[in-house]
């Protein structure tokens, strides 16, 4: 398991995802908003924790497809290329791409929390 910046999974350049399919299978990630590790590290930028499995001698990986890229259309209509990964599954970003550089927290208004649902989006963000 790691912790990165999106561009290891969004770059158009596959090279380091076809890298790690040959020693590893993957699992699956998770996108987390922007604002994530602002409070304690105060930075903002959309971070991934893909989670990695090694793989034994001869053994063939069977992950879901993860190492290209595809268009993904946000609740605005804005389309832009991401992991193919998160395009498929857009339940494993928190939150919502506002952009392909910029995904926000999405809260729920009556308690004012952090929730798990791609199709959430906070107002004015």
């Amino acid at each position: 398991m790691f912790i990165t910046s999106r561009g290891t999974m969004d770059k158009l350049d596959s090279t380091l995802r076809e890298l790690l399919s040959t020693r590893t299978e993957f699992a699956r990630a998770i996108r987390l908003p922007n604002d994530a590790f602002k409070k304690n590290a105060g930075t903002e930028v959309t971070t991934d924790i893909v989670m990695l499995r090694r793989l034994h001698p001869g053994e063939t990986p069977t992950d879901p497809a993860w190492k290209e890229t595809a268009e993904h259309t946000n609740d605005g209509g804005e389309a832009f290329t991401i992991n193919e990964y998160f395009a498929t599954r857009p339940e494993m970003m928190l939150g919502q791409c506002a952009s392909p550089v910029e995904c926000m927290a999405a809260t729920n208004r009556h308690s004012n929390r952090t929730v798990a649902h791609s199709r959430m989006h906070s107002p004015g963000r």
